[in-house]
């Protein structure tokens, strides 16, 4: 499906006639459905200290709400992608929003009930909620918008995916600090929730309608099996695996240094938690500038290699900085590692995508992308309860010097994969050596900022990220069929950046 489907429902004018004019509106519903969910996804780390005291709990327990967060992408993106393609994308969006909802609600009744088990809970079922609602959602755009029209769908996503989550880190701390009652920002949260879910809603019905005025949409499509998944799987080159690898090490020391960060801002510079949450809010709004600049450098450049080395480096830099910094009272130098965290993170993002787009054939990048996904979640799921078991053991003399030293060490294993993914391309395909491929990571670049909410290309569609209608030299090269018989499942997997 896709471009062509979308191609032939324009000759359908009664539902091209209702496209062209709901789909505004249906843009300013998505954005709304995206806001109030994305709202609440950072909270747990902007409020770690008084989230520890409310709870009970220790550094460990603390790490395993973490491990919680990234449990849903083991596995799930690829069974969910199936799903939603043999049933629909509106089941995919109602069943997300209804997981999101009770999942913010127990979360919610677990703070005012010092219930630890029930947070936990509640945090899956929001993370669950967030990959059916967004796979569901990405699926409708791909039938609502042409190539030319995704670049921008996507950048308004993405804008308010990142404003979701910096309004998170700035609200959540601010209104406990106010109130000294760290329910109420979860409940506030729980209300942000409700309007996105009367948004989604009507999103829902504008949905429904245009497939009931455009019957070409939903004829012909492609149902793949878990087989040919697989088989699918079994084909990608070793390169693909290595630089995967890259990413999920990376990534996984850059998300344990962050899940500490506000605690640690608290500590040791004696911020208080609105003000740290403000320092993190500024490291993102910053990186959100100057990753989508980098992202226009590897455009013009393609050196993709070097580029997945630059942003490893980046990270470890981050980290190794923030391990070694000077306690001081409230003064901002905490800010230069924490931003330089974040943007290798965003380029790294950057690269991934990219690379993964040069090479994976396109009828199979969105089965890559899941698998993607499932490897990075594996190292977010294993890595954080080691992460604060050390925190729990060294927390009061040495406070999270030692475990930065540990992020440090697994981020000096990205530096070290990163550089033999430019050794063995060098040796070999040479796919990230090149600029030929520019057109594949012009569209990668709109998920700079997307490293926030430790999920994502969940938009708009993997085909979207791989053609334009003007198209690319690499990518026609195959027949124009193979590539729209690309199966809208996998295109619209969630990745973890």
């Amino acid at each position: 499906m896709g471009t062509e489907l979308l191609e032939k429902n324009i000759l359908n004018s009664e539902g091209n006639a209702y496209r062209e004019a709901t789909k505004r509106s249906f843009i300013i519903c998505l954005a709304l459905t995206q806001l109030g969910f994305f709202y609440n996804v950072q909270a747990v780390t902007a409020l770690q200290k008084p989230l520890q005291e409310v709870l009970s709990i220790n550094e460990f327990q603390y790490s395993l709400i973490i491990l919680a967060q990234s449990l849903p992408n083991i596995g799930l993106p690829i069974i969910i992608g199936i799903v939603i393609d043999r049933y629909g994308a509106s089941l995919g969006l109602s069943v997300g929003m209804f997981f999101g909802v009770v999942g913010q609600l127990l979360l919610t009744i677990a703070i005012y009930s010092r219930h630890y088990v029930l947070f936990l809970i509640g945090t899956i079922m929001c993370y669950i909620g967030v990959e059916l609602l967004f796979l569901g959602k990405s699926k409708m755009v791909r039938l609502w918008y042409k190539d030319s029209e995704i670049p921008g769908v996507t950048s308004v996503s993405i804008f308010i995916q990142s404003m979701g989550v910096i309004l998170c880190d700035v609200t959540y701390p601010t209104i406990y600090a106010s109130s000294n009652d760290l329910g109420l920002p979860f409940a506030i949260g729980l209300g942000a929730c409700s309007v996105s879910l009367v948004a989604g809603t009507i999103q829902i019905f504008q949905h429904q309608k245009y497939l009931s005025l455009s019957p070409s949409l939903t004829a012909n499509q492609e149902h793949q099996s878990l087989r040919e998944t697989w088989n699918a799987v079994k084909s990608f080159p070793a390169l693909f695996w290595i630089v995967t690898l890259t990413s999920a090490t990376s990534y996984g020391a850059f998300n344990a240094t962050k899940a500490f960060e506000s605690k640690f801002l608290m500590i040791s510079f004696n911020f208080t938690i609105d003000k740290a949450g403000l320092i993190l809010a500024s490291g993102l709004v910053a990186t959100g500038i100057f990753a989508p600049l980098a992202g226009i450098v590897l455009d013009k450049t393609g050196k993709l290699a070097k580029g997945t080395i630059l942003a490893a480096i980046t990270i470890l830099i981050g980290i190794i900085i923030n391990a070694a910094l000077p306690e001081c009272d409230r003064c901002l130098t905490p800010t230069i590692p924490f931003m330089l965290m974040v943007l290798g993170s965003g380029v790294r993002g950057i690269v991934i995508i990219s690379s993964c787009l040069r090479l994976v054939p396109p009828n199979h990048v969105g089965v890559a992308l899941a698998m993607l996904t499932c490897i990075v979640s594996s190292v977010n799921v294993g890595y954080p309860p080691v992460a604060g078991a050390i925190a729990q053991a060294t927390i009061k003399e040495y406070k999270y010097f030692w475990v930065f030293v540990a992020n440090s060490v697994v981020a000096v294993v990205g530096v070290c994969l990163a550089i033999s993914v430019h050794v063995l391309d060098m040796k070999g395909s040479r796919k990230l050596q090149n600029n030929d491929f520019r057109t594949v990571s012009r569209h990668a670049s709109y998920f700079a900022i997307d490293n926030f909410v430790e999920r994502s290309i969940h938009d708009p569609n993997i085909k979207g990220l791989t053609l334009d209608d003007s198209g690319t030299a690499l990518l026609r090269s195959k027949t124009e069929s193979d590539i729209q018989s690309t199966d809208s499942g996998r295109r619209n997997h969630t990745v973890m950046l």
